[in-house]
């Protein structure tokens, strides 16, 4: 039920409203107005916080990824990622993060994923993983990113063969 207003609409016999302040029984419009407001106001400090707890109930819910491939990409950055997530979440989720670099998520409604393009690093490692709401707070996943250093030929052999193939 709704909270009690602080006052009720005056019968002719009430003169004061209940903290002691004369009502306008000359303007009847505007007494019926002011009602209407502190009815309304209450009926906002009532919902207010119920309001407050299911958007604290939607912050404090862990974003969560239940599958991450690939697992790993080179320093230089750039390997699209794609997280599996719960349904309820994709429509939350703006953002990822490896280690300690934030980039903006792509989402796929229909498979209940989001793709993120890794960020290069300086240092090869295993990093976590992690996904926000707003960019800002971000809830860390079990699972890692493993950087790698980019692959490099340092010799090719044989250095020539013939134009058919098959060496």
């Amino acid at each position: 039920s709704l909270p009690r207003p602080l006052f009720y609409l005056p019968t002719k016999e009430a003169t004061t409203s209940s903290d002691g302040h004369p009502y306008n029984l000359s303007n009847p419009t505007k007494m019926l107005m002011n009602s209407w407001i502190i009815h309304l106001f209450s009926a906002a400090a009532f919902i207010s916080p119920l309001l407050a707890t299911a958007l604290q109930n939607v912050e404090a819910e862990k974003l969560s990824i239940s599958s991450m491939r690939p697992s790993f990409g080179d320093t230089n950055g750039g390997t699209p990622v794609i997280l599996t997530v719960g349904k309820e979440q994709i429509d939350l989720i703006s953002h990822c993060i490896f280690g300690d670099a934030i980039v903006a998520a792509t989402k796929n409604q229909s498979a209940m994923t989001i793709q993120c393009t890794t960020p290069p690093m300086t240092n090869a490692g295993s990093v976590p993983v992690g996904l926000s709401m707003d960019g800002e707070d971000f809830s860390m996943s079990t699972l890692s990113f493993d950087y790698t250093h980019p692959a490099s030929f340092l010799a090719l052999a044989p250095a020539g063969g013939p134009e058919l193939g098959g060496t």
